[in-house]
C-alpha cells in the first residue's frame, strides 16, 4: 500500500486557541505520486473527554491471596461529531489522478460551554479534526489534527475579584501540659488569577506557644481528578511556592501582599463530568516536632486578564473575547496581553501507525506578559504569651 505523498489538515488564520461558537476554517491538502482508487474523502470534527486508570486489589487470604487489577474507563462527548464529504460520495469508487489537491472546509464549534483542552496519561479533553480517504477493500488513509479549545474563565466577575479569607489555629501539647495557641489568618486580594499574574497574600500569624515556627510557606497546589461512576482518582502537585522567615515563640509575623507568581498552568476545568482540575492556595506554618498548621483557600485560574477592581465591581458580565474572534462588543479591551504556549510536552494522538498529519499535539494556554509586579513585604511583632516576654 503506497501512502499519499502529502495528506494534511491545514488551518486558516493564526488562532492559537478557539472558543465556543468559533469558526474553524481550513483545507485538506492531498498530494498523490500515482493514481489512486478511492470512494471519497471526508473530514470529521469531534470533541470528547476520555479517562482510564487501573487499580490493584488484594483478594483472598493466606496462600490463596492474589492481586486483581481493575481498569476504570469512561468517556464524555461534548457534541455529536460533524462530518463533511469533501470528495466523492463515500460509496462509489473512482480513480483520482496523481497531483496536488486542496479541499476547503468550515466548521463552527457549538455555542454552549466547552471544557478546556487537556492532555495527561490518565485522561484527556480533546478536540480534533480527522480526514479519511475511504478505499474499498483496502485500509483507509487518515490524517489528524487536534485544536486547542479554551473555555472562557473570566476572573473579572465580581465573585472572583473579591477578597477571600480563611483562618485556623492549633495548640501544642507536651505530656499533660498545653502551651498557648498558634493561629493563622490568610487573605488573598481576589479569588481568580491568570497565569502570569500574582496572588497577593496577606497573613496574620501569632505564635503564643513555647516552640518556634521554623518557616511560613505559601504554595499554589493543583489537583486533577478523574471520575468513573462512583470511583475516582486524583493527582496533586505544587506548581509554585514562596517561603518567608519563621516565627519565634511569643512573636507574630504578618505578610502584607506577599506575591506568589502564577506560573504557566492549565486554567480551572469544572464543566467536564469525568475530568476536573482545581487549584488551592495553601499557607503553612512549619512547626518542627509537630503537625504543621495549614490554611487552604480555593482559587480559580482563568484566561481573561484582570482589569482592575473598579471594572470588576461595576461589570457583572465582563467577558471580552480575544481580538482574533468575532467580537459582540469591542469597548474596553483587556489591559493586559496574553501569549500562548504549551504547558506540557506533546503527546501522540494518532489512532495507529498509519495515521498521517499532525500526530504530535500539545494544547496551549494564555500567559499574561505585562502584569505589574510590586515589592512584597512582611513584618514581625512581639505578642503577649503567658510565661513569656511582653
Amino acid at each position: 500500500m503506497v501512502k499519499p505523498k502529502t495528506f494534511v489538515i491545514a488551518l486558516a488564520g493564526d488562532n492559537p486557541v478557539y472558543y465556543a461558537g468559533a469558526i474553524i476554517e481550513g483545507k485538506v491538502i492531498l498530494e498523490l505520486s500515482e493514481q489512486k482508487k478511492m470512494q471519497g474523502i471526508s473530514i470529521v470534527m469531534s470533541g470528547l473527554a476520555y479517562v482510564c486508570w487501573s487499580e490493584n486489589y488484594a483478594i483472598g487470604t493466606g496462600e490463596d491471596q492474589r492481586t486483581k487489577t481493575v481498569t476504570y474507563t469512561d468517556s464524555e462527548t461534548f457534541f455529536n461529531p460533524v462530518s463533511i464529504q469533501l470528495c466523492g460520495n463515500g460509496r462509489d469508487s473512482q480513480n483520482v489522478a496523481a497531483g496536488r489537491y486542496e479541499f476547503p472546509f468550515k466548521f463552527q464549534l457549538p455555542s454552549s460551554n466547552l471544557p478546556t483542552s487537556y492532555e495527561s496519561k490518565t485522561g484527556y479533553i480533546r478536540y480534533s479534526l480527522t480526514s479519511t480517504i475511504s478505499r474499498s477493500w483496502n485500509i483507509n488513509h487518515t490524517t489528524k489534527r487536534a485544536i486547542t479549545v479554551n473555555e472562557i474563565v473570566d476572573i473579572n466577575t465580581p465573585y472572583l475579584a473579591a477578597e477571600l479569607s480563611s483562618s485556623n489555629e492549633k495548640t501544642l501539647c507536651c505530656l499533660c501540659c498545653a502551651s498557648g495557641p498558634i493561629s493563622l489568618s490568610v487573605t488573598t486580594d481576589r479569588g481568580g488569577y491568570c497565569p502570569g499574574e500574582s496572588i497577593a497574600i496577606s497573613t496574620e500569624a501569632e505564635n503564643h506557644s513555647d516552640s518556634r515556627v521554623s518557616a511560613v510557606q505559601a504554595s499554589l497546589k493543583q489537583e486533577v481528578s478523574y471520575y468513573v461512576d462512583r470511583h475516582s482518582c486524583s493527582f496533586r502537585k505544587v506548581v509554585q511556592k514562596v517561603e518567608g522567615p519563621g516565627i519565634a515563640a511569643g512573636r507574630s509575623s504578618n505578610w502584607s501582599k506577599e506575591l506568589l507568581p502564577v506560573p504557566a498552568i492549565v486554567p480551572t476545568i469544572d464543566s467536564c463530568r469525568i475530568l476536573k482540575l482545581s487549584y488551592y492556595l495553601v499557607v503553612t506554618l512549619v512547626i518542627p516536632g509537630a503537625r504543621d498548621l495549614h490554611v487552604s483557600i480555593p482559587v480559580t485560574i482563568g484566561n481573561v486578564p484582570f482589569r482592575g477592581q473598579d471594572h470588576a465591581a461595576h461589570n457583572g458580565n465582563s467577558y471580552i473575547p480575544p481580538p482574533y474572534l468575532p467580537q459582540p462588543h469591542t469597548e474596553n479591551p483587556p489591559s493586559a496581553s496574553l501569549t500562548y504556549s504549551a504547558v506540557y510536552p506533546p503527546v501522540y494522538i494518532g489512532d495507529d501507525n498509519y495515521t498521517m498529519g499532525e500526530t504530535q499535539y500539545a494544547p496551549v494556554y494564555g500567559f499574561v506578559t505585562d502584569y505589574p509586579f510590586v515589592t512584597p513585604s512582611y513584618s514581625e511583632a512581639v505578642v503577649k504569651v503567658m510565661g513569656g516576654e511582653n
